[in-house]
């Protein structure tokens, strides 16, 4: 892990320098609170060590600016103090700690410290990576859903499905409830027009209605010829059951 220690005294950063770094963790240090704010701006770590009495800026404040300044990168930070009442292990934690362990600092704790808060923020990065994930395929999901709407218009359009007797309605699947209507123009033919040399087009509306209580698969056919009254007679009409729609 990247860790920054933040201590005004140097031998006590060197120490911790030194142990960290030989079990194989990367240490930056810093000697003040407005050095570790400006560290957390421009080099995010992963952990951070900071020391509570520092002249200028102490822990407690050095710790809520950086939280206010890095709101959507999250990294533990463990409070170095020789404070250890219960009163001022709660102000560290209200400040933006997440742990606190006295000094003379027991290195083996300190240790056991760094572990439990690796494992957190392994837990939150990787909560991070799948939200992220799930906001690409959101994304997608809607950029394909556009699509097909707009394919499915454009079908609509070129098979000229217009009839004052008709009503189109599009919707995705997912809010789709109840029984399914399919209309299609087919056996088109010409007839005279009042024994008159005027021929006009008479195209047979063919109705197919899905019932989802029937199962998939099932449906209703009712060849019509040219719709001159609403759709709400087709209930007086005998249905003849089709397979395989």
């Amino acid at each position: 892990m990247k860790i920054l220690i933040v201590d005004d005294e140097p031998n006590n950063c060197l120490l911790l320098k030194k142990y960290l770094t030989q079990i194989g963790h990367q240490i930056i240090t810093a000697y003040s609170g407005e050095e570790a704010i400006e560290i957390c701006r421009n080099n995010h770590p992963n952990l951070l060590i900071m020391d509570v009495m520092m002249p200028g800026l102490d822990g407690y404040e050095t710790t809520k600016r950086i939280r206010d300044q890095n709101k959507e990168n999250w990294f533990p930070i463990i409070f170095a103090s020789s404070l250890g009442q219960n009163v001022d292990i709660v102000y560290g934690l209200e400040a933006g700690g997440d742990d606190y362990i006295t000094k003379p600092i027991d290195l083996n704790l300190l240790l056991a410290k760094i572990k439990a808060m690796q494992r957190i923020a392994d837990i939150q990065h990787r909560l991070s990576d799948t939200v992220a994930e799930l906001a690409i395929r959101r994304r997608d999901a809607e950029e394909e859903q556009e699509i097909a709407r707009d394919l499915m218009n454009r079908m609509i359009q070129a098979v000229s499905m217009e009839d004052p007797y008709l009503k189109i309605w599009i919707m995705p699947t997912a809010r789709f409830s109840g029984d399914l209507l399919i209309a299609n123009y087919n056996c088109n033919c010409l007839i005279a027009d009042d024994g008159l040399q005027h021929y006009r087009l008479i195209r047979d509306l063919e109705i197919v209605v899905i019932d989802r209580d029937m199962g998939f698969g099932n449906g209703h056919c009712l060849p019509m010829g040219p719709l001159r009254e609403p759709l709400t007679r087709l209930k007086n009409i005998p249905l003849r059951v089709v397979k395989g729609i």
